[in-house]
């Protein structure tokens, strides 16, 4: 019943600070877009700090000496909403490669388009070149590109099929890849109203550039080696939380 309350008065205050930080981000649609950026990622740590309040979800993050002081590109394992958030408290300034859809989400949306995200159709086969392209201009500009290779939320113990983009926009723009993987899911399952307590654990592996694995790497090859470092360090970290939890609810009992 408290994780039912507790999720309940998470999403009760999740939408009028919603409202605010998209209503704020419209009237400041005309500053520089790192002044905007800064406002409307503010929400974004509003909620951190009520999730971990309220809903008494905390993070801790392995291998922040890996991210490279040059922007790179960000391979994330997707579980939950959970790392699409907690990524913009890690990372510097982002952009995020999302579905063109998700820019008409009322106030949510409307404050992620604020924010120039690389917005794709993926019913358009010319969509990959455009993603490829506005990935190189992003990272020329200074700004970390965030993929999810997997395109959506999976379950906990399973992994959906890699994208090749993100790999290929990495060789095509010589930059640094940084995978991720995490343990989110377990706490605050996809598409899930529930939020269970806990410590999520976030890994960051080592940052490489494609030529380092080798000169005339390909996107599948180079997919396939991020798939399985996030795959072994995913299930690895899953492994470690479920554990805990064992040894939460034997301690309590």
């Amino acid at each position: 019943m408290m994780v039912l309350f507790r999720s309940a008065l998470y999403m009760f205050i999740q939408i009028p600070v919603t409202i605010f930080f998209c209503i704020g981000g419209c009237l400041l649609a005309i500053v520089p877009l790192r002044w905007r950026y800064y406002f409307v990622t503010r929400w974004t740590m509003t909620m951190l700090f009520f999730l971990k309040h309220i809903c008494k979800i905390d993070c801790e993050v392995i291998g922040e000496e890996n991210i490279p002081k040059e922007p790179g590109v960000v391979l994330c394992k997707h579980q939950s909403a959970f790392e699409t958030m907690y990524l913009q408290k890690i990372f510097p300034m982002q952009t995020w490669v999302i579905k063109r859809e998700l820019q008409f989400v009322p106030f949510f949306g409307w404050g992620l388009a604020l924010l120039h995200p690389i917005a794709i159709d993926r019913k358009n086969k010319a969509c990959k070149p455009k993603l490829i392209a506005d990935g190189i201009k992003k990272i020329a500009d200074g700004i970390w590109v965030v993929i999810f290779p997997e395109g959506t939320r999976v379950k906990v113990g399973a992994t959906g099929r890699f994208t090749r983009s993100g790999s290929e926009l990495a060789i095509a723009a010589n930059a640094w890849v940084v995978p991720v993987a995490h343990n989110a899911g377990i706490f605050w399952p996809r598409n899930s109203f529930l939020k269970y307590p806990g410590k999520i654990t976030i890994e960051i592996g080592k940052a490489f550039k494609p030529a380092d694995l080798n000169t005339e790497i390909t996107g599948p090859e180079l997919t396939d080696y991020v798939r399985d470092w996030i795959g072994e360090t995913t299930q690895k970290l899953e492994k470690k939380a479920l554990a805990q939890n064992e040894t939460t609810k034997t301690s309590s009992s």
